[in-house]
């Protein structure tokens, strides 16, 4: 069947050529074009279509409903909703506004304005706080709401929070981390509270907490014993064998194992002592130096006194001996002597005996 040839527009502006029986369809270019309009119920293009000018199209386009690929090296503008029912892929996109209602995943996402999304996957690396906006870069982001992190979150730079802006941790907030205007707060509302130098050797991993800059006011020494400092210089530190005080320690009592006395197994030195209530000596009670003992009541010796040298002197009162007196050498009186029964022994007064009777 010959075949049936359209003319649009001037002399052989367009040619259509088609066959009678429902073959192919052609379009030729033909020379000095000025314009003109085909109207085509179908058209089946097998190799390249080129459009010099708009084509306009009032019904539904499918493009390569047989899995082709349809190329357009120029702009495409489409007035109303585009919809794909595939993947699409862009090689490179620019626009106002990106709407989406589900979750988009992106390799690389670059915003130069503002972006509202309800899900955001980003399956690669995100990092924050770069100078340039691609290859998943933010300038800054602004969340009012609540951020959730699933994995781990990296920060490279400083995190920074306002005023009474908290650090929550636990689940039900059990440790709190803030500021507020004039203090800083470290809040544990569960359990024991540990502060843990992870160290495993004796490196000098100390804790040391300094109340004022540059000031120590405590150090918990690795592997070691714990100091606590006064205005900068040490008072207080334990030891293998216990603890070391330098300066006064002032206390209300002293008390030993099983709520027992206190013992000082390696002696007590002090330079004074005061006792208010008794002092009770097991062993022997050495004075060195010592001039005077001043007792407001009785002293009282369970096994005997005994005075090498200086003598006893009465200045006043009553000496009283309950018992037995023994004296190995002469005995002076000064004043009068009064005795019930005097019984042993020579007697001498004013140099010169006396007789017993």
């Amino acid at each position: 069947m010959a075949a049936i040839k359209v003319r649009v527009g001037q002399s052989n502006a367009v040619k259509v050529i088609s066959s009678q029986g429902g073959g192919s369809i052609s379009a030729q270019n033909a020379t000095n074009v000025i314009g003109g309009i085909a109207s085509v119920t179908q058209m089946q293009v097998t190799g390249v279509s080129t459009f010099l000018n708009n084509v306009s199209i009032a019904g539904v386009t499918t493009l390569a409903a047989n899995g082709g690929i349809t190329t357009t090296g120029g702009d495409l503008y489409v007035g109303g909703d585009l919809y794909v029912d595939d993947d699409i892929l862009f090689d490179e996109i620019n626009g106002r506004n990106l709407n989406i209602s589900g979750i988009s995943t992106l390799n690389i996402l670059g915003v130069t304005g503002i972006t509202t999304t309800q899900h955001l996957l980003v399956t690669g690396i995100a990092t924050i706080g770069g100078s340039t906006i691609n290859d998943g870069t933010f300038e800054q982001i602004k969340v009012a709401g609540i951020s959730t992190f699933v994995g781990q979150a990296n920060f490279q730079s400083h995190a920074t929070f306002q005023d009474n802006d908290k650090i929550k941790l636990g689940t039900d907030e059990d440790f709190v981390l803030y500021h507020n205007n004039s203090n800083a707060y470290i809040t544990n509302n569960t359990g024991n509270l540990y502060i843990i130098n992870n160290v495993n050797d004796d490196d000098n991993g100390d804790v040391v907490i300094q109340a004022k800059s540059g000031e120590n006011s405590a150090i918990f020494y690795d592997d070691e014993g714990v100091a606590l400092f006064y205005n900068g210089v040490q008072k207080f530190i334990t030891t293998n064998d216990g603890l070391v005080i330098s300066g006064i320690a002032t206390a209300t009592s002293f008390r030993g194992t099983g709520n027992t006395a206190a013992s000082f197994p390696l002696g007590l030195t002090a330079t004074n002592a005061t006792f208010s209530g008794n002092v009770s000596v097991g062993g022997t009670l050495t004075y060195e130096d010592v001039t005077n003992i001043d007792s407001v009541g009785l002293i009282t010796a369970r096994s005997g006194i005994r005075i090498n040298t200086g003598g006893l002197v009465v200045t006043a009162g009553i000496s009283t001996f309950g018992a037995i007196a023994t004296f190995s050498n002469n005995v002076f009186v000064d004043g009068t002597f009064t005795a019930g029964l005097i019984d042993g022994g020579s007697f001498w007064w004013q140099n010169q005996p006396l007789n017993k009777n």
